[in-house]
């Protein structure tokens, strides 16, 4: 058991630290982070980035909705009802 963990391990996180290196190859730094100069911030709320964005232009909120919608915001929510 303790094997197939590892192996899991491995295939997971090598090909993680290897697009960490192209991108620190390519953009100077690795992709792990918070964000950086013009980064959103960290949201409290659950989906509160989608909300905001309603506060600067609703035909972009709707579009956005209509995508994530049925991508993320649904499943989320059918997932905390369980």
């Amino acid at each position: 058991m303790v094997s197939r963990q590892y192996g899991f391990a491995l295939a997971v996180g090598l090909p993680f630290i290897a697009w960490q290196g192209v991108l620190w190859a390519w953009l100077g730094r690795p992709g792990v982070g918070a964000g950086s100069a013009m980064a959103t911030p960290f949201e409290r709320l659950l989906f509160a980035g989608l909300a905001r964005v309603a506060t600067v232009s609703l035909p972009a909120f709707w579009l956005l909705l209509a995508i994530e919608g049925p991508l993320f915001v649904l499943p989320t929510y059918g997932v905390n009802l369980c």
